[in-house]
């Protein structure tokens, strides 16, 4: 079976989509960590037949609640490959975000060797209209130098590297075998046995993964909003620091709707937006349709519901400091829920 791992917090219409199109991309079960108190998006979820919904809002976190997104994801990461490695069916995990899809070549997967303990999922970006009407099926691969070139000489991007052309991440995802051993990261897994910081992984394009980073300008301010009011990191780009501040700022003011929303839609224009028609004309985009892919999940076996149920109550019991690296151990806690093992 493979496995999908997320920490999510987001609206019933976006998180079903997320099910729906990681379950079609090749996936046999989610598991999803419910990153705040959301009782609609609990329930579908809860009624999801290939998904496993963990609340961390309640009795998770015993006292110990990261304050900042990225520790959290981490924390949930490993400690899902590290349970995960007590079911021998339980070939393969990937850890993903709620706005990004995993597309897999099941049949390629099936074909690596033991050794292989690590793949990469290459990126593939939704372009991004302020006023799209829908999910865009177009999507940006990353680009080699020359193609680069072209496109700064045309002014699509401002300089010929590929973190001018995404706004997103343009590592990838990483997937894993699970393990007793292993620890994952955002966009990284290591050993804790090995003493290595960062397995070697496979990069095929039989595995990708679509990102939905910013593909309207409704997306774009609602996923601003949450990753500001979640205590997620804005990254290390300049440019994403710097209109991520912008954001912030303007949030903070006392402005009308309609100022807010045309100062967002500037914004989303100047640092967000794709010269879509360009970027097609010149055969620099790809198609992609989540929702025409068709895969049936392989179930949790029927034999192992007791198994499975221990493993999930293993996890709520666990201390969950544990599972971040050393180097986190001490990562500041969320204001208010250090001394509280109610959260």
């Amino acid at each position: 079976m493979i496995f999908a791992v997320s920490t999510v917090k987001d609206t019933v219409p976006n998180v079903e989509k997320f099910v729906r199109r990681n379950l079609a991309g090749g996936v046999d079960h989610l598991i999803v960590f419910l990153d705040d108190e959301q009782p609609e998006v609990e329930a579908f979820l809860a009624a999801s037949p290939n998904v496993t919904c963990l609340a961390t809002h309640r009795d998770w976190w015993h006292g110990e609640r990261q304050a900042e997104l990225n520790d959290r994801q981490r924390t949930h990461a490993t400690l899902a490959a590290q349970t995960l490695s007590r079911f021998a069916w339980a070939h393969w995990m990937f850890h993903i975000d709620g706005d990004e899809v995993v597309h897999i070549d099941r049949t390629a997967m099936a074909a690596l060797g033991d050794d292989v303990r690590a793949v990469r999922l290459s990126p593939l970006e939704a372009v991004a209209e302020f006023r799209a009407d829908s999910d865009p099926t177009w999507f940006k691969p990353l680009l080699d130098q020359e193609q680069l070139v072209r496109l700064a000489d045309l002014g699509v991007i401002a300089r010929p590297n590929n973190r001018a052309f995404f706004r997103g991440h343009i590592t990838g995802k990483v997937g894993v075998r699970p393990s007793s051993d292993m620890r994952v990261a955002i966009h990284t897994a290591g050993s804790t046995t090995a003493g290595s910081s960062s397995l070697p992984t496979v990069v095929d394009p039989a595995y990708t993964m679509l990102h939905y980073e910013s593909p309207n300008g409704d997306q774009f301010v609602r996923k601003w909003r949450s990753l500001l009011a979640s205590g997620g990191s804005v990254g290390q780009r300049t440019v994403r620091r710097r209109f991520g501040g912008e954001i912030k700022r303007l949030l903070a003011l006392d402005l009308s709707a309609e100022e807010t929303a045309a100062l967002l839609e500037h914004l989303y224009q100047e640092h967000v937006a794709d010269d879509v028609e360009t970027l097609r004309r010149l055969g620099l985009l790809q198609h992609r349709d989540p929702d025409s892919w068709v895969h049936e999940p392989e179930p949790i076996p029927r034999s192992e519901a007791g198994a499975w149920a221990e493993a999930l109550a293993h996890m709520r019991r666990a201390p969950k400091s544990a599972y971040l690296p050393p180097t986190r151990r001490n990562a500041p806690l969320a204001p208010g829920r250090a001394g509280t093992g109610s959260e």
